[in-house]
This record gives structure tokens, C-alpha cells and sequence, in this order.
């Protein structure tokens, strides 16, 4: 029988407009997976490996107000 899990690994997109001090979010956020990649691996000895390859799609950098992100992206 097959173990089913949820939410392991999620990834939490918080835009962040804080300096090099601090952090100082954004009310806005959101999570823009592209593409996810996942391989099983096995060695001879019984040891098993799950890789997550995650393709993320993000705003490029803060609005001039730094109150929002830009709806230019980039892909992560």
C-alpha cells in the first residue's frame, strides 16, 4: 500500500521589500510554479532518493511605490 502526503516541500512566495536588515512583506502574494520535475532513485542497497525540481515563475522586482510587484517575471 502506497503512503500518500500533502504540503511536504511547498514553497511559500512572500514578496519581500525589507533591506539587508530586515524583513518587511508585501500584503500581496502568490505562487507561480511553472513546472515541477520529479524523479525516484534507488541504490543497489535499498537507500531511496525522491528529487523535486521546481521551475518558478516570479516578479522581477517591486512596483516604483514598493507596495507591489512588478507583473514583469522571470523565470527561477
Amino acid at each position: 500500500m502506497a503512503a500518500t502526503s500533502s504540503g511536504i516541500g511547498a514553497v511559500e512566495d512572500l514578496g519581500d521589500r525589507g533591506d539587508s536588515y530586515d524583513f518587511d512583506p508585501l500584503a500581496e502574494s502568490a505562487t507561480y510554479v511553472e513546472r515541477v520535475d520529479v524523479r525516484r532513485l534507488r541504490h543497489p542497497s535499498g537507500i531511496e532518493e525522491l528529487e523535486l525540481t521546481r521551475s518558478l515563475r516570479i516578479p522581477a522586482r517591486l512596483e516604483q511605490d514598493r507596495e507591489h510587484r512588478s507583473s514583469d517575471t522571470r523565470l527561477l
